[in-house]
């Protein structure tokens, strides 16, 4: 693209009034691809010098060029010209913002897929924890069955609860465990 050349905005992409231009819209030309690091530095240069080219080039800076104090300009010439170089400006704003936009999504992209490929399958992660809370659970029911009989004595089993009951509820639940720890 011609630096001198006019530009206009197509589909949020700056395009040459004079010539052809080159488009990045994914949408128009789908074969391009960029490594990211490529795409990083190419898209820092083109910003940065599109910036520059906008804010620093002669063109703009000749709109504004001293008249000598014989010659005098009227409002709507001075007027016309900071229009034309606020429009330029805030064009290159929208641009640079949308550009920003689009930067951020590929990035964000980026790192939701490599963080899909590092972190297993949720539901899997979720059965094992559901397992091993079931486990813990299991065993501190068991735990508390076995203290509680062998704390008390065997002639001062109450009548409700008698030792059978206590050993076969421990067996259940030791059967329980054994089978929870097979899968």
């Amino acid at each position: 693209m011609d630096p001198g050349a006019s530009l206009v905005w197509n589909h949020g992409f700056p395009t040459s009034i004079n010539g052809s231009s080159i488009s990045t819209n994914p949408v128009k030309a789908p074969d391009i691809r960029f490594s990211s690091c490529r795409f990083r530095k190419q898209y820092s240069r083109k910003l940065l010098n599109l910036l520059d080219h906008v804010l620093f080039t002669r063109n703009n800076v000749d709109e504004f060029h001293f008249v000598p104090y014989t010659q005098s300009l009227l409002d709507s010439d001075i007027s016309d010209k900071t229009i034309h170089v606020q429009k330029s400006i805030i064009d290159l704003f929208n641009y640079l913002i949308d550009e920003t936009q689009y930067l951020i999504n590929q990035i964000t992209q980026l790192i939701e897929c490599t963080m899909y490929k590092r972190i297993p399958e949720l539901s899997i992660f979720l059965k094992d924890l559901t397992n091993n809370l079931d486990i813990a659970h299991r065993t501190g029911e068991w735990r508390s069955i076995v203290n509680k009989a062998s704390t008390m004595p065997i002639d001062n089993i109450p009548s409700s609860l008698d030792y059978c009951q206590l050993r076969l509820q421990t067996d259940i639940h030791l059967n329980n465990l054994c089978f929870i720890n097979n899968f």
